[in-house]
């Protein structure tokens, strides 16, 4: 167990902060995918793709939300409508953790590690106010937004089985417009 005031904690950040990253990786990789494999007739999934990497992830939730809207059954909806809320959740979530800049704090007396520092400049845009944000979550808190990432992941991905499997909306759209297997979703 590394201590507190061990400067080898930073490395638990790091890893944790890097989980946070790959999990929203995936997220954002569901949400542009399904997101362009039901987008319009005679539209090229891979072009939709491609436009979606350029864009923020809260955009893609956007459009993956007015997509699914237009594909799915009332029913499946009303099981994914709290997952693309939970998504919004966790990108906030997300956003404290990875656009912050993460230093390692010494005693100017001694020289000895002091902690882990964390800061960023917040925008609200409700406001137009920019403030500074100088709290440092705890490595549990980010371990927390990194397994709701991962467990995100691992529920959107079930989703799109049943949903496959289950909508007759979504499979009548797919036979008509489509005409072939069904994508399946990646688990992490």
């Amino acid at each position: 167990m590394i201590s507190a005031d061990s400067p080898e904690l930073m490395d638990q950040y790091y890893a944790q902060i890097g989980r946070v990253a790959v999990g929203v990786g995936h997220v954002e990789e569901i949400v542009a995918k399904f997101t362009a494999i039901l987008c319009n007739k005679g539209v090229k999934p891979d072009d939709v793709h491609s436009k979606m990497l350029f864009r923020g992830i809260s955009t893609n939730l956007k459009a993956f939300r007015r997509t699914t809207r237009r594909r799915l059954s009332e029913e499946s909806m009303k099981k994914l409508e709290p997952l693309i809320d939970r998504a919004y959740e966790l990108n906030s979530q997300r956003n404290q953790v990875i656009h912050a800049s993460w230093s390692m704090m010494y005693d100017v007396s001694t020289g000895k590690f002091a902690g882990i520092s964390r800061s960023r400049y917040d925008f609200d845009r409700s406001s137009g106010e920019l403030s500074w944000d100088v709290s440092t979550p705890t490595l549990d808190q980010i371990r927390d937004v990194a397994d709701g990432l991962n467990t995100l992941v691992a529920e959107l991905s079930a989703f799109w089985e049943g949903a496959w499997a289950h909508d007759e909306r979504l499979a009548a759209w797919w036979a008509e417009n489509v005409k072939t297997d069904p994508p399946v979703a990646a688990q992490p």
